[in-house]
C-alpha cells in the first residue's frame, strides 16, 4: 500500500510487521509510557501490537487507523498517529 500522506519531511504510512524494534525503541521507555494506559512494554508485547495494527488495516469494516510516522531526512519511525472511528447514533 502506498502512503497515506507525504510532505517535506514526513511521511504517513501503513505499519510494518518489521516496525515492532522503532515501536518497542520508545513504547520500552518508562518516560514515554509514563501518562499512558500501556507499557512499558516487552519486546513481545511491541510485536503483538504491531501485529494487531497489521490485522485490523486488513478488516473490511476498519474503524482503527494507526499509521507510521516516518521522518524522511533519516527513513526512520519517530511515531505512530491514531485515528478510531466509532458510530454514534443520535436518537
Amino acid at each position: 500500500m502506498g502512503d497515506i500522506f507525504n510532505s517535506e519531511r514526513i511521511i504517513l504510512r501503513e505499519m510494518e510487521r518489521k516496525d515492532w524494534k522503532d515501536v518497542h525503541q520508545y513504547a520500552s521507555q518508562d518516560k514515554v509510557c509514563q501518562y499512558q494506559p500501556w507499557g512499558p512494554n516487552s519486546e513481545q508485547e511491541s510485536k503483538d501490537f504491531v501485529e494487531q495494527v497489521i490485522l485490523d488495516a486488513e478488516k473490511d469494516h476498519r474503524s482503527r487507523f494507526v499509521f507510521a510516522i516516518i521522518l524522511k531526512e533519516h527513513g526512520e519511525m519517530i511515531g505512530l498517529a491514531k485515528l478510531i472511528c466509532a458510530t454514534v447514533r443520535i436518537e
